[in-house]
């Protein structure tokens, strides 16, 4: 477990289990509608619970500040009530469901809204943002630099419809396992630079640990009806992350999908069924992908820059049924297997490893006109120069711009296959330099004071594709130099 998150949870057990305490009331202080309950600079334990804002009342307020600090067991904020806010704000200022206590927001109601802001903080082992089916349209608001909202595991409309959680302006939620949607209309968004959502648990549901499943019905990875409503966003340099020690987190989406700017980290992405990916901006670091959704998986928008990176330390295979796009101004990078036709559009490009390394494609290659293939030598051996290995399809490499830099100085003779192709038909067409110059086979080119020679028809199957490094023979320029030096000196002898 992510070692901030373990703190935050044992600080949420702490303020839970070791206050004083005071008898526990019926159902808290609320006995009509429009009252305001505000917890400021101080303690107040209430550990035996339940604790309930708009139990059946509504437009109640439980309002926490100044430090302020509320500790319960279950705690539910709008049971049969609707449009009740709980605000949880400035540096201190917790609400703590302690031990083994709940939080459902909207557990019957609608419109319910749970804000975190400015340093507040919110703890709980389960969470359920909309809890039954007439529970819809509640918000929790996780916002501001030091705001957390920490939970075990999280449901998020998993009945219900319409229910949302916003992740902005620097705020943080921890989870271990959660399910967003099987009902039309939950939203989630993380939004801003420093904003950040990490899945981290090691729960084992449908034999995954720390999984965040968009989309999806209660016990199953995939849920059906209308889950294609339901959304996941990352936006506006926002952060997710779906990872723990043992590799086990798992984003499964068969809802909605977007990432329009910032990071998304998972130790496994699984789209299946409705599921729907848009991919317009940012990057996505993935260490296993399957994509079975009947639908191409396409990288980037053709305006902005994207980058999908195939990341170390897990499985390594990527399936995409129906192939992998890379759009122009986007990026394929790092290790690993894939498995579906993969094309690289113009104006994209394809930089296997995190500098040098390589990645292998069962199936056939395209890098089409104006796409780039980027690759880094620092070294002859195995995996310090990138490469492609093209294991059952065709590779098509015409009018493809080939990028090389350099991490040491070459020596002469020293070759790296930078298509190793174990087809037995041969590599399609001809690269370009960066400068637009052709490279047919047994062309030179210079690369910071080191000459390359290309070669289509390398090693014993005349199939691959080198590159030697060698020392060219003097041109007529030097040749006519050293032939009017060595004249010179001739005459000179004579004279003398």
């Amino acid at each position: 477990m992510n070692r901030m998150r373990r703190g935050y949870l044992v600080l949420g057990i702490l303020v839970g289990s070791a206050l004083g305490s005071r008898p526990s009331m019926a159902q808290s202080e609320y006995t009509a509608d429009y009252q305001t309950n505000i917890i400021s600079g101080v303690v107040s334990n209430w550990a035996e619970g339940p604790y309930s804002v708009g139990y059946t009342n509504s437009a109640d307020v439980l309002l926490i500040q100044n430090g302020g600090v509320l500790s319960d067991g279950n705690a539910d904020l709008g049971y049969k009530g609707s449009n009740n806010v709980a605000l949880v704000t400035g540096s201190g200022s917790v609400w703590s469901n302690g031990g083994m206590g709940e939080l459902r927001v909207g557990t019957y109601s609608a419109g319910n809204q749970l804000i975190i802001s400015n340093g507040g903080a919110v703890f709980n082992n389960n969470a359920y943002l909309g809890f039954y089916s007439s529970s819809s349209n509640n918000m929790v608001s996780v916002t501001g630099t030091g705001s957390v909202w920490s939970s075990s595991d999280m449901y998020i409309s998993t009945q219900g419809a319409g229910n949302q959680l916003v992740v902005s302006m620097g705020g943080t939620v921890y989870s271990g396992t959660t399910r967003i949607g099987s009902t039309v209309g939950t939203k989630v968004v993380v939004s801003d630079p420093g904003s950040d959502w990490i899945s981290t648990g090691s729960i084992l549901v449908s034999g995954s640990g720390g999984s965040l499943f968009v989309g999806s019905s209660s016990g199953s990875s995939f849920g059906g009806g209308n889950t294609q409503y339901d959304q996941l966003i990352v936006t506006n340099d926002g952060e997710l992350r779906v990872t723990n020690n043992i590799g086990g987190g798992r984003l499964a989406v068969n809802g909605t999908f977007s990432l329009d700017s910032g990071t998304v980290t998972v130790d496994s992405l699984q789209v299946n069924g409705n599921g729907v990916v848009t991919f317009n901006d940012g990057v996505l670091n993935t260490k296993t992908t399957h994509i079975s959704n009947g639908s191409g998986f396409t990288v980037g928008n053709g305006t902005n820059v994207a980058t999908l990176t195939l990341a170390s330390g897990g499985s390594g295979f990527h399936f995409f049924a129906k192939g992998l796009t890379i759009s122009s101004n986007a990026t394929l990078s790092g290790v690993g297997t894939i498995s579906g036709a993969t094309t690289v559009n113009g104006g994209g490009v394809l930089a296997p490893g995190d500098g040098p390394g390589s990645i292998t494609f069962n199936n056939s290659l395209t890098l089409a006109p104006g796409s780039t293939f980027a690759i880094a030598l620092n070294g002859t051996g195995a995996g310090q120069y990138s490469q492609i290995i093209e294991l059952g399809g065709t590779v098509s490499v015409s009018n493809c711009v080939l990028s090389v830099s350099l991490g040491y100085t070459p020596s002469p003779g020293d070759s790296f296959t930078i298509i190793s192709n174990l087809t037995s038909m041969a590599v399609l067409g001809t690269f370009v330099t960066t400068s637009g110059v052709a490279l047919p086979n047994g062309a030179d080119f210079v690369v910071d004071n080191t000459t390359f020679q290309i070669d289509y028809a390398a090693n014993a199957d005349g199939l691959d594709v080198d590159l030697t490094a060698f020392i060219p023979e003097p041109s007529a320029f030097l040749l006519a130099a050293l032939g009017g030096v060595s004249l010179a000196a001739f005459l000179r002898r004579k004279r003398a």
